[in-house]
């Protein structure tokens, strides 16, 4: 899935918001679009593979790159290759 294809049942992935009177921004990354990348890999992960990649993109992503469908695809790999934390 590339940038700009958004699924529309999900909200805006980007948001800008107050929260408690402060400004946050924020991008989302759903399960979806986890699924659509290991599928456009040519692989499918089960619920609980999602979840094990979502947490090593939480844990191990660098902030000074972000999270991108780059890393998202690279996590994938990781993961599906035993990687369960962060080398």
């Amino acid at each position: 899935m590339q940038a700009g294809k958004q699924n529309k049942n999900l909200p805006e992935p980007c948001t800008k918001r107050k929260t408690g009177g402060r400004l946050i921004l924020r991008s989302d990354w759903w399960q979806e679009d986890f699924e659509q990348v290991a599928e456009d890999m040519g692989v499918q992960l089960s619920p609980d593979q999602v979840e094990g990649v979502m947490e090593l993109v939480a844990r191990c992503h660098d902030a000074n790159i972000g999270i991108n469908w780059q890393v998202l695809e690279d996590a994938i790999q990781w993961y599906l290759q035993g990687e369960k934390s962060c080398a």
